[in-house]
């Protein structure tokens, strides 16, 4: 499914989600964003975005849709909780950007199945300043069809864009990343100072910062 001339949904405004939903809004994209508070929601609407009520009226209204929100129990809120996606969504993209167990994102991704939703894996590396920046690094997992098929989107948050293979694959990579990292540094503090030069052979030699920032919902 292509995502030109369609509506794209955000959720999770935090520090991390709010660039990338500007970023998404800077390559042109009419975005319809939601998130818990209204400040953010405030702001976004102010450069350009529209502020949702609630998930499920960006189920309604968009086939494709990036939630960045702090953990699994909150992206599993988004999905099926009161007023989720999936009370109206019945087709299309969900890209999970959060950092999650692999447990909670093949629960979550088979009741979107269910509802004829296709669930990716697509966990950032970069932080705040790469996510205002657009220079995050994405870590994808899902059906290759799908990945493609969401690229533009993806492309308008990072400079890089890594398919790793099947759903949950973009988790794995992003934890052994992170578990690589844990070791070069040690016994010194994890710092973006010690870890950002460091370029992984087998990513085609992107830059891979030690973990990212949170976002809020």
């Amino acid at each position: 499914m292509s995502t030109a001339g369609r509506a794209v949904g955000f959720i999770g405004l935090g520090q991390m989600g709010f660039g990338m939903a500007a970023n998404l809004l800077k390559a042109g994209h009419d975005v319809l964003a939601y998130d818990v508070a209204a400040e953010p929601l405030a702001r976004f609407a102010a450069r350009g975005g529209r502020a949702a009520r609630h998930p499920k009226q960006i189920g309604a209204e968009c086939p494709s849709v990036m939630v960045m929100v702090v953990n699994g129990a909150q992206v599993d809120a988004v999905l099926s909780g009161r007023d989720g996606l999936l009370d109206s969504m019945t087709g299309g993209t969900v890209m999970v950007c959060s950092t999650i167990a692999l447990s909670e994102l093949l629960a979550i991704a088979e009741r979107a199945r269910a509802r004829g939703v296709t669930v990716i894996d697509c966990p950032v590396s970069g932080g705040v300043t790469g996510a205002a920046a657009g220079t995050l690094t994405l870590l994808c997992g899902g059906d290759a069809a799908a990945i493609e098929a969401q690229r533009p989107l993806l492309e308008a948050v990072s400079a890089n864009v890594f398919h790793l293979g099947p759903l949950g694959a973009g988790l794995v990579g992003k934890v052994a990343n992170n578990l690589t990292c844990t070791t070069r540094c040690s016994p010194a503090p994890l710092t973006a100072k010690c870890c950002a030069p460091w370029r992984a052979p087998s990513c085609e030699g992107s830059t891979r910062p030690p973990r990212s920032s949170g976002s809020r919902t």
